[in-house]
């Protein structure tokens, strides 16, 4: 079969468009998630204020808090998630994306590294299909049985994983009898579920109570790309000093370069005056 020059032309022009379309897709799947997420729990800006000098607010304080911090969104770009993997304490677990191209090898970076990691567990959002979790999916117009092959695949994307976050869920999460089956699943498999809320009207919650799930959800979500370094220092010290009741404080934090980069700021400066104490999620359980 004789093959001109236009036609692979052609091809190649078809194949740039589709993986772009694809690369387009997983970016502003993510934008969606945070733009659709809920203030049940509190964000960066919630905590601002120029006029508390948090840093004086955290030093007068002898008690040490213990924290446990996730950053999430890891793997669409194998430079951050290196960067992450290479510069990051061994306690701050990491979560991956399950659409993630080299998980295999950015896991193993991880593990190699003493990360725990987490994967995350695309679910319906309420304007499926114009926003779509992907073909990995939950679904609340699937047999439970079909949900559970995709609970079941996304888990054997990430060997070593502790555990699965939701990637979107505004949906399928408000449906119990859907849901039900998925927590008693992942309770079975001995993994955990960590909740970002992105509706009022969950029934994950009260389903992993009733199953004994081991479940989480943040004190705090940073969910954007921080460009001023006091920012993230306001929140995390203004968490701390106001949560002294609370035996251990849970953060997320999406992957953004400078997120990580303020983070690790915060982490050094903070490390000499013994404030807290950084436990891996698992630690965290262990002690519990």
């Amino acid at each position: 079969m004789n093959i001109n020059k236009k036609q692979i032309i052609t091809a190649l022009l078809l194949y740039i468009l589709v993986m772009g379309g694809i690369i387009y897709w997983i970016y502003s799947s993510q934008e969606q998630l945070h733009h659709n997420r809920l203030d049940r729990y509190p964000s960066v800006d919630a905590f601002i204020q120029a006029d508390i000098d948090t840093d004086e607010m955290i030093k007068k304080t002898n008690e040490i808090i213990k924290i446990s911090i996730l950053l999430n969104g890891l793997g669409l770009s194998e430079k951050l998630s290196l960067k992450a993997i290479d510069e990051l304490p061994a306690a701050i677990d990491l979560g991956f994306s399950v659409y993630t191209t080299k998980i295999d090898y950015l896991s193993s970076k991880a593990h190699e590294d003493n990360h725990q990691t987490i994967i995350s567990l695309p679910m319906e959002h309420k304007e499926f299909p114009i926003y779509d979790s992907g073909p990995l999916s939950l679904l609340t117009k699937n047999k439970d049985s079909k949900n559970l092959q995709t609970l079941e695949a996304v888990n054997n994307k990430l060997n070593g994983s502790i555990g699965m976050i939701n990637f979107m869920g505004s949906s399928f999460l408000e449906n119990g009898e859907k849901v039900k089956p998925i927590l008693s699943k992942i309770q079975e498999m001995d993994l955990l579920f960590i909740e970002l809320p992105v509706t009022e009207l969950s029934k994950a919650s009260k389903l992993a109570k009733e199953l004994e799930l081991k479940y989480l959800s943040p004190d705090l979500y940073i969910d954007s790309n921080i460009s001023n370094e006091n920012d993230i220092d306001i929140a995390f010290n203004k968490l701390i000093t106001e949560n002294r009741d609370k035996a251990h404080l849970f953060i997320i934090i999406e992957a953004f370069p400078n997120s990580i980069f303020h983070l690790q700021k915060w982490l050094d400066k903070n490390e000499k005056d013994k404030v807290f104490e950084l436990l891996s999620i698992k630690d965290w359980l262990k002690d519990e």
